[in-house]
């Protein structure tokens, strides 16, 4: 079980790294992340959730960097 857990936290380190290189390099704008997080699309779920899980901090990033940006234009 230890070794499951380490690979899993290692894995969602990787994926945590690619959005934040696709949003850094305007690969990947902010409104498609939100758009993907939203989906409800049926062929988009499986494995949506244990991906979701391992991006919760990077959508937080996201959504605290838009809080702001509203807050300075204010």
């Amino acid at each position: 079980m230890l070794i499951i857990k380490r690979c899993f936290c290692s894995l969602s380190g990787v994926l945590r790294t690619f959005f934040d290189l696709l949003y850094d390099e305007d690969i990947i704008s902010e409104d498609a992340f939100n758009q993907w997080d939203t989906s409800q699309d049926p062929s988009e779920q499986e494995g949506k959730g244990v991906a979701r899980h391992s991006v919760v901090q990077f959508f937080r990033w996201l959504r605290e960097a838009e809080d702001a940006e509203s807050q300075e234009e204010s």
